[in-house]
């Protein structure tokens, strides 16, 4: 049977909240009504070969983020759903009927990891193909084995040939307001040990055709910027801060270095809470509200376990973010951070009229 979130979405319009229906032209102005300017995210339903890093119980909260996602996306965004047939089992995605993502079957033992925002293509227009060896994986052959594995599924959808970069970064270390503006951390610094520091960062400039903002290491597992800051339109950008001791001072930096190079941004406190669970060396997510994901149409928000955190954060994403875009609490997402990563880890997220995602658009259709 078909389960739909009884909790409402709302739309903000001005200083007013509002109930929204998907699809609904009542409102106007883009949103979840602008056709044209939906984007297509896809997610991985792991099979149980992840066995040895994804438990039976995991997997389950990973399928209900899934059919949460296949829910709130509707109306908004495109939605793919890459899984073998262990991912169609009834406790995962086989009893679940649905309405908006469209499924990609591939043999057992091939699907994606789960966190589709690192290894594929990065940033939604230009879908660049770096090199995935981070640091924090140089002893496990987990970023080979997963190049490999992607390398095989573009071959299967018959993606056309992508732009390759030899500079070594995830997309999880890339965030970027779709016009002139990405942020990265200092880890790509320890990841391309061989550039020298200026250099790299001009490299990479040059390769994303953006102006490049370089925060401070996070020293956390992977070191990437979306777990600290969110665009929620060009020129608006959410900071995380965070509760710990240290966080006044990370906060500074990290405002410094962006306004220092582009004063006109308009930059809000976030704020977030840290956890010191780990799993796998990888330190919990829960509490990392930027690592939300930012389409034309959308801001789909990760709630986690503190409901007093929830309101807040939900609060500064609806005072901030832009009409034209509807806030979506996801709430299952707050149910897999413990693996290191929350929504925007998640979703490989791509523009609709890229020839990425027009491969991905044309293989469903041919099924």
């Amino acid at each position: 049977m078909l389960q739909i979130e009884k909790d409402p979405t709302f739309y903000r319009v001005r200083e007013k909240v509002i109930i929204h229906i998907p699809g609904s032209s009542r409102y106007g102005g883009g949103g979840a009504n602008n056709e044209d300017e939906k984007q297509v995210i896809v997610l991985s339903m792991p099979g149980e070969s992840y066995g040895h890093y994804y438990d039976l119980k995991t997997l389950e909260k990973i399928a209900e983020f899934i059919k949460e996602m296949d829910q709130k996306t509707f109306g908004r965004d495109d939605l793919f759903v890459v899984h073998d047939d262990t991912g169609l089992k009834p406790r995962y995605l086989g009893n679940y009927n649905f309405i908006n993502a469209k499924l990609i079957k591939v043999p057992v033992g091939q699907t994606l990891d789960l966190w589709m925002r690192d290894f594929p293509p990065a940033m939604p227009k230009q879908q660049i193909k770096f090199k995935y060896d981070p640091d924090y994986l140089k002893e496990t052959d987990k970023a080979k084995t997963d190049t490999v594995t992607f390398k095989r599924f573009a071959e299967m959808i018959g993606i056309p040939p992508m732009h390759l970069s030899d500079i070594v970064i995830e997309g999880g270390n890339i965030v970027e307001n779709g016009k002139d503006i990405a942020i990265t951390t200092a880890r790509i610094y320890n990841d391309n040990p061989s550039i020298e520091q200026a250099q790299l960062v001009r490299k990479l400039e040059n390769e994303i055709n953006r102006t490049v903002v370089v925060l401070d290491d996070p020293k956390d597992t992977t070191g990437h910027s979306d777990g600290l800051v969110s665009f929620v339109d060009e020129n608006t950008l959410l900071i995380s801060m965070f509760d710990d001791a240290d966080a006044p001072r990370y906060y500074s930096s990290m405002e410094k270095a962006v306004t220092s190079k582009f004063p006109n941004v308009t930059v809000v406190p976030l704020p977030c809470y840290t956890k010191k669970d780990t799993e796998h060396g990888f330190k919990t997510a829960e509490g990392s509200y930027a690592n939300s994901l930012v389409t034309n149409n959308a801001v789909y928000v990760a709630m986690y376990a503190n409901q007093a955190a929830n309101a807040v954060a939900e609060r500064v994403f609806r005072d901030n973010t832009p009409i034209t875009k509807e806030v979506i609490p996801v709430y299952k997402a707050g149910e897999v951070p413990i693996l290191g990563g929350s929504v925007r880890c998640m979703s490989w997220q791509i523009d609709r009229n890229h020839p990425v995602a027009q491969a991905l658009i044309s293989y469903v259709e041919k099924l």
